[in-house]
């Protein structure tokens, strides 16, 4: 059943609401690895022309950092024995988060800052997605990283409406 770009971000979190009542110390990974296969398999049929999207769990060969999706150019596969891909292969690095930041608030903005600049250091254009995320944290990460940062919707409260769409179509206009 194809969905449109709006039903899309509902079933994103319809997902992530659904893993949030998942309970238990090691389940973080897991339900950050569904949301994030789910992303990437809504978003691949956004990304046409001579692209793809590789991940979750991928690297940019070089870089120790893990990234949870990659556009690369079509037909593009991994350096061998790795999950990296060869820079000049690479268009577009993407974080996606289930739920955000649990940095303490007066620290926010010095962390998420700091946290971003492992992805800023690969020299690539750099978007990030979370489900959901705080007010507090969804003002500091926009001032850092402005129109490359996407919140489907507010901790605890309403979806941002179009936010799905405006990511696809901000992906689609670095490609």
């Amino acid at each position: 059943m194809e969905l449109n770009i709006d039903e899309e971000q509902k079933e994103i979190v319809r997902i992530s609401d659904e893993l949030s009542k998942i309970h238990g110390r090691n389940c973080f990974r897991y339900k950050g690895d569904v949301v994030a296969r789910t992303v990437i398999s809504l978003l691949e049929p956004h990304v046409v022309g001579s692209c793809s999207v590789a991940g979750p769990s991928v690297y940019v060969e070089g870089y120790p950092t893990e990234f949870d999706a990659l556009v690369v150019e079509k037909g593009a596969s991994p350096v061998p024995r790795t999950a990296a891909y060869k820079k000049d292969d690479v268009k577009l690095l993407i974080e996606i988060k289930k739920h955000g930041f649990y940095f303490r608030k007066i620290k926010g903005e010095y962390e998420i800052g700091k946290y971003f600049q492992a992805f800023r250091d690969v020299g690539k254009p750099f978007l990030y997605l979370t489900v959901r995320e705080s007010s507090t944290f969804i003002s500091a990460t926009r001032k850092i990283l402005g129109e490359d940062s996407f919140f489907l919707g507010v901790s605890h409260g309403k979806l941002t409406e179009g936010e799905w769409n405006r990511f696809v179509v901000r992906v689609s206009g670095l490609l």
